[in-house]
């Protein structure tokens, strides 16, 4: 994300491709896992917002610019 989103948004420099390169292949292992988690309610620890949703929330809200494929994990992009 940081790549992508925010060095551009912030004048930064050009991405650099062998972080994005890595950083996509960590989301891509962990979207199956975080969708998962969202199979089983709205929130992922528990039956209430938590700080961990909120962390999730601010990044994923910029899935777009950072090319995140969320198409096929539809609990996250919900």
């Amino acid at each position: 994300m940081s790549e992508r989103v925010t060095k551009q948004r912030y004048g930064m420099g050009a991405a650099d491709g062998v972080q994005v390169k890595t950083a996509m292949e960590d989301a891509i292992g962990l979207l199956p896992v975080l969708d998962g988690a969202l199979t089983e309610g709205a929130w992922l620890c528990g039956d209430s917002v938590s700080y961990a949703d909120f962390r999730v929330a601010t990044i994923l809200r910029f899935h777009s610019e950072a090319g995140l494929p969320l198409t096929d994990f539809a609990n996250v992009a919900a």
